[in-house]
């Protein structure tokens, strides 16, 4: 039995560690007589977890655990609002979004805006261009323009002149 086909690294690091269920453990020292692959990567495992024993042990600082577990509580706290899961990928849609309506708004307003403002100068247009009637001139302007007539028609000598007529109603 070779390294590739045989057990992985956890099952050897198992083994090495007594964790392995006997059936496991028998079949795998079984394996390691007849394959020196296995022996070598068994052997080295050993030498590296060796190595690591030998390491000297460092003890954490007084008050390390609290504060540790003190960030994670206040941590937990400030962001149980917000779900894990929650992210904005597709922030740039709000965004889009907002300045497509704006646009419209904008753009809207402006038509509007030269609809209505053509509307009246076209009413403007309409209103000077159409024959003026009797009933659309107001009184001032009624006599403004019989005063106007009759000083037309009145004789070029000025002691024969009348008086001028007052009159409300213009004929068309």
């Amino acid at each position: 039995m070779s390294v590739e086909n045989g057990p992985d690294r956890s099952e050897l690091s198992a083994f090495l560690d007594g964790q392995l269920p006997p059936a496991d453990a028998e079949r795998l020292a079984a394996a390691m007589e007849t394959d020196p692959e296995l022996r070598a990567e068994v052997a080295s495992l050993e030498a590296t977890r060796n190595l690591l024993k030998g390491l000297p042990r460092e003890s954490a600082p007084d008050g390390m655990l609290d504060a540790i577990i003190e960030q994670v509580e206040r941590n937990r706290l400030l962001h149980a609002a917000t779900p894990v899961h929650e992210s904005r990928p597709l922030r740039w849609v709000g965004r889009l979004a907002t300045a497509a309506i704006i646009l419209l708004t904008v753009g809207l307003g402006i038509f509007l805006h030269t609809q209505l403002n053509e509307n009246d100068w076209v009413e403007q247009q309409e209103l000077a261009s159409r024959p003026r009637l009797a009933r659309d001139i107001t009184d001032a302007e009624a006599e403004a323009e019989a005063d106007d007539r009759l000083d037309k028609a009145a004789p070029t000598r000025p002691t024969e002149a009348a008086p001028p007529a007052k009159r409300k109603t213009i004929a068309p």
